[in-house]
């Protein structure tokens, strides 16, 4: 998927993950990062990956699913998302659970596209993780389990995207303060690909929408973490 664009949120450490990224985030009082990918068939996340292989346009498809824990437990469930046999579903997740903490997801299938990523500030070395999977859809229960080896707060957003042919190209972390973070652009030479970009923060933030972004979700749990899903044609 592909990122791009800037956040202004405020506070803690905030990732980007997804299949394409690139721009910057501008978030205060926190460390930033951003990683992203570019996904054949098109894709464009934030954190960013895009995608490209055949003439048709990667689609989200309408119905996401989100979940947090009020309390802290090493597992966190969350309802799939509407999808078609075929279909590529991920699942972007973080916990507010210090690093080196690991974490996987139910059923088989799953590769994981990013993580176990810190997501620190300058105060707090270890402040959480974030982790994104995804998956070919094929003939999936009516929710995964998401197992952590760490008890603390947890929080993911899972979403399907019909059409997604794989990852294009991928762009990196390449620099970070507590307050901004850039990454380098990411290049396809791929006609019609998505971008969908992932802002990932370890507790409550306000994220404005990328630029040339249409806002797909954004959702908060208390001292869990806020994720903010985003998406581009490109």
């Amino acid at each position: 998927k592909t990122l791009a664009g800037s956040v202004t949120p405020t506070g803690a450490m905030f990732r980007q993950a997804g299949k394409a990224v690139a721009g910057a985030i501008t978030p205060a009082g926190a460390l930033v990062r951003s990683i992203g990918k570019i996904l054949a068939g098109a894709l464009t996340p934030s954190g960013g990956l895009s995608s490209s292989k055949s003439s048709s346009v990667p689609t989200i498809v309408s119905g996401y699913t989100e979940a947090g824990n009020a309390s802290n437990s090493t597992t966190l469930v969350i309802n799939t998302p509407t999808h078609a046999d075929g279909d590529k579903i991920y699942i972007v997740y973080v916990t507010d659970a210090d690093s080196p903490t690991t974490a996987s997801v139910s059923g088989s299938g799953w590769t994981t596209l990013e993580g176990p990523q810190d997501v620190s500030s300058s105060s707090v070395s270890t402040a959480g993780v974030m982790y994104v999977w995804y998956k070919t859809a094929a003939s999936e229960g009516a929710s995964y389990t998401i197992t952590a080896s760490n008890s603390e707060r947890a929080m993911a957003i899972a979403f399907a995207v019909t059409d997604d042919n794989g990852i294009d190209a991928e762009a990196t972390y390449a620099s970070g303060t507590d307050t901004s973070a850039e990454v380098g652009a990411v290049v396809t030479t791929v006609a019609n690909t998505l971008r969908i970009s992932a802002v990932v923060s370890q507790g409550v933030r306000t994220v404005s929408t990328l630029t040339d972004h249409t806002l797909l979700a954004t959702h908060s749990y208390t001292s869990a973490g806020t994720i903010s899903v985003q998406y581009k044609t490109v």
